[in-house]
């Protein structure tokens, strides 16, 4: 589609819907088993909600009280698919469910709709609840209620909420590290609630979010909504790997985030993150034994190469898994037990690029690029299996 259309079109639907950007169509096809002074205060509301919205500010009054913080966050992510092609308002926000889920309560669908006619694009189909208390419509995300006959569990930090079955294991394990991650860079391990999601599309089903073309076909990821809600990578308990980036952000601020070193001991203290073909999760003692099995039968490689080109050599456990955090978890391992945590620190503290990266391990280790190969090599052949 080019620009001169693009532009036409959007003439033609801010044409239509003057007020699109501060409120709702309401198709008149729409049934509602509601009565008719119930449903005018609910879509009343519904449009001041979607107001404050689009401005960034929703009024408190209309946000359950329940969980506030979390419904605050997860109702603000409802802004919807806000520009195409830099042409602001191509999705037009559309009212295309509400029904009662109780005597008080429903639920509502909103749709963002783009295009023409002949070609009509879904941006994204958005869920929430509204309920009447007080004499006033409160909004809130679909979460509680959709976990709400899910099980609770508490393993020590975390609290686990789960469908039907826990991995007891892996969840102590989660607990253990995020005590230890804490622990070891002078924080307090702090509480966390863990939804356990079979992907990310069942993630963002429970916070409302039926589908946005933004996420379509994403699967193995988790979520995190802080200060303490994570929803889990593929129904995997251990969630170590991001919670010690949230502990990492204390100590680096405001400095900016060193992916390289960062990913290195997130590899080495929690794990690799995305999870494999049986959806568990390789720890860096199980990546390191797969480097050294690849060095074996590649025994010409260079390791600088592989490094910087971040060459995927883990297809048999998961294509995402990462080399270059595998190897700087093994440098970042030497560095915390010649150089300490203060070390680590230091490592954390470096700033974006890795550029900046081999800098601080020069300063640390005295490895640079010039000396890469022969160094890293020694500490692959040295760590133990």
């Amino acid at each position: 589609m080019n620009n001169k259309i693009i532009l036409t079109l959007a003439f033609i639907l801010n044409t239509l819907f003057i007020n699109a950007q501060t409120s709702i169509i309401k198709p008149d096809y729409l049934k509602f088993e509601i009565p008719d002074s119930m449903k005018t205060k609910v879509l009343v509301a519904l449009d001041s909600l979607f107001t404050g919205i689009d401005h960034k500010q929703i009024d408190s009054k209309l946000i359950d009280n329940s969980d506030f913080e979390l419904n605050n966050y997860l109702l603000q992510s409802l802004n919807g698919n806000e520009n195409k092609d830099s042409i602001k308002s191509f999705y037009q926000r559309q009212l295309i469910n509400l029904y009662p889920v109780s005597q008080f309560e429903y639920a509502i669908s909103i749709a963002y709709i783009g295009g023409n006619q002949q070609k009509p694009i879904l941006g994204s189909i958005y869920n929430l609840m509204a309920r009447y208390v007080d004499n006033r419509f409160v909004f809130s995300s679909t979460l509680k209620y959709l976990t709400k006959t899910w099980k609770s569990k508490v393993v020590g930090t975390m609290t686990y909420i789960y469908r039907d079955t826990l991995n007891l294991k892996r969840a102590t394990e989660c607990d253990i590290k995020n005590k230890t991650i804490a622990t070891k860079l002078g924080l307090a391990p702090r509480p966390y609630f863990m939804y356990m999601c079979y992907n990310y599309q069942d993630f963002l089903h429970l916070v409302g979010c039926e589908y946005d073309i933004n996420d379509n076909g994403k699967s193995n990821a988790g979520f995190i909504i802080d200060p303490n809600y994570l929803f889990s990578v593929m129904n995997n308990e251990d969630f170590s790997h991001d919670l010690f980036h949230m502990y990492a952000w204390e100590i680096r601020k405001p400095k900016g985030r060193n992916f390289t070193a960062e990913e290195g001991i997130s590899y080495s203290w929690g794990n690799a993150y995305h999870a494999d073909y049986d959806n568990n999760i390789a720890t860096q003692k199980e990546l390191v034994i797969g480097l050294q099995k690849y060095l074996k039968e590649n025994p010409n490689c260079d390791l600088l190469n592989l490094f910087d080109k971040n060459i995927r050599i883990y297809q048999y456990r998961s294509n995402k898994l990462s080399v270059k955090s595998v190897i700087s978890g093994i440098i970042c391992d030497e560095i915390e037990r010649v150089k300490g945590i203060d070390g680590i620190k230091q490592l954390i503290g470096c700033d974006k690029g890795d550029d900046n990266f081999f800098k601080c391990t020069n300063d640390l280790l005295k490895i640079n690029r010039s000396n890469f190969n022969i160094e890293v090599k020694k500490m692959i052949d040295k760590t133990k299996n």
